[in-house]
């Protein structure tokens, strides 16, 4: 593991306990992508379902409710996390839980018995393509959520104004992940998209939601500044944006 994943793992790790008090969003997000797969794939349930970045388990306690038949392998980057989400599901036998990273993540031998699938997890992937190209290659069924551009413009201009580049991670361009997908080996390519604007007391209370449940390693070239100069930028109320995509692809 890289210096960037450990510590994307590490901060998410020292956010598992608090996850859920500050994570609406991603539990919002995981109810909407298991309904899409309800409606959109054109497969029958498999005998197993993968997840990688399982985070505290809302994506898993959603599929093990509207997919009752699957076996789950969930598996996350930080340990903690892990912890968290089998104390969520308790002691259900069809779920198999391990600490893995998604980008080197092997599956189960049941070829062409399995989806994969994963919430608000490929927007912190070093190697988008080549990751999600070998997911497809295992499994006749990959579906995510994913942050892509637009996500916290607010947060980014006014770091602009200030003449300094924002933390925020580079975020795969919207438009173009269906073509994207189609080039990592996808046959077939659903995208939903969804705008949400949530509104905090301010820009402070932003940063520290996202503290909160740990999305805070910035870009390999992040800079630091000062935060009380970089938050005069900003109105009292702040508001930010988040840019969702669903996406459901299938190569058979």
């Amino acid at each position: 593991m890289n210096l960037d994943r450990e510590r994307i793992a590490a901060r998410f790790s020292a956010a598992a306990l608090n996850y859920d008090s500050h994570a609406q969003i991603q539990r919002r997000v995981a109810r909407r992508l298991a309904e899409l797969l309800e409606t959109h794939s054109r497969l029958p349930a498999p005998g197993i379902i993968v997840e990688f970045g399982c985070g505290t388990g809302f994506l898993t306690e959603e599929i093990r409710r509207r997919f009752p038949v699957s076996r789950v392998h969930a598996s996350d980057i930080a340990p903690e996390m892990i912890e968290q989400a089998r104390k969520r599901l308790g002691c259900d036998q069809s779920i198999e839980w391990r600490v893995a990273d998604a980008e080197d993540l092997d599956f189960p031998s049941e070829a062409g018995r399995i989806w994969i699938i994963s919430n608000l997890c490929v927007q912190w992937f070093s190697d988008f393509p080549g990751t999600i190209g070998r997911h497809l290659r295992a499994a006749p069924l990959v579906a995510f959520s994913t942050l892509v551009d637009g996500t916290f413009a607010e947060w980014i201009a006014g770091n602009e104004r200030l003449g300094r580049r924002a933390g925020v991670r580079n975020l795969i361009d919207g438009d173009s992940l269906a073509n994207l997908m189609r080039t990592a080996g996808a046959k077939q390519v659903d995208v939903i998209r969804e705008h949400v604007s949530v509104t905090y007391p301010n820009a402070l209370a932003f940063l520290r939601t996202l503290r909160g449940i740990g999305a805070t390693t910035p870009h390999t070239d992040h800079r630091p500044a000062a935060l009380h100069s970089v938050l005069r930028a900003y109105d009292d109320t702040f508001i930010a944006s988040y840019e969702i995509a669903h996406v459901i692809a299938q190569n058979r």
